[in-house]
């Protein structure tokens, strides 16, 4: 269970952790058990980063949420990146790479850094 499945990254090495057991290793070949992702929101990237997992989860996310890279409005999309550029620079940030973890919620904005 997860907040937000982001880049996948995070939730990828929970499902490492448990493939690196071999009981669970049995159980799955065996189809005793099955793995369920549950999330609030999840961007398009990360959920499918997930379901590509070999343990392949199931995700179930209410919400799947557009990164800046997935809006269909590119023109809004850029006006995002310029805004973001010019007062979102911190220095020894990589400024695309925050970009690119921007996330629109219906209820607010989001912006998180990526590591």
């Amino acid at each position: 269970m997860t907040d937000l499945i982001g880049t996948g990254t995070r939730v990828n090495r929970m499902l490492d952790k448990f493939w690196r057991v071999p009981s669970v290793k049995s159980w799955v070949s065996g189809k005793w058990i099955e793995f369920i992702v549950v999330a609030a929101a999840g961007t398009l990237e990360g959920t499918a980063t997930v379901e590509s997992h070999r343990l392949q989860p199931t995700i179930i996310a209410e919400l799947v949420v557009p990164t800046i890279g997935t809006w269909k409005d590119q023109t809004l999309a850029d006006q995002w990146r310029r805004l973001i550029a010019h007062y979102g620079v911190v220095l020894h940030l990589n400024v695309r790479r925050w970009i690119q973890c921007f996330q629109v919620f219906p209820f607010a904005v989001k912006l998180r850094l990526c590591s």
